[in-house]
């Protein structure tokens, strides 16, 4: 996911990697280190939702406490994961395709 920035700069607006590695590292990195932040906040905000909003339930059947919390935790995990992955292939596509469509390569 965090690769399609440099793969824009590549295919679309023809920057080559040879001559502009430093750049597709940096952009890489700073794409993967706002996902990796991006996955842990939501995923803490939504497990915290769910624990706090739902007793029972679809969880009544759990065995235990860490039976609860371990659905509990792949659900907000899940959730993260979605959220986080469609809110950045819509940002990527909106820049890619409309806001930086003037913009000449470098």
């Amino acid at each position: 996911m965090c690769a399609l920035c440099s793969d824009l700069f590549h295919s679309v607006y023809d920057v080559t990697f040879a001559d502009n590695a430093i750049v597709y590292l940096l952009v890489t990195l700073a794409a993967a280190a706002m996902l990796t932040l991006g996955y842990r906040n939501v995923e803490l905000g939504q497990r915290q939702f769910l624990a706090s909003s739902r007793k029972g339930g679809r969880y009544a059947a759990a065995k235990s406490q860490a039976d609860t919390d371990n659905f509990i935790s792949q659900e907000a995990l899940c959730w993260s994961l979605f959220l986080n992955n469609a809110v950045f292939a819509a940002v990527f596509l909106f820049f890619a395709f409309d806001a930086l469509k003037n913009i000449e390569a470098l």
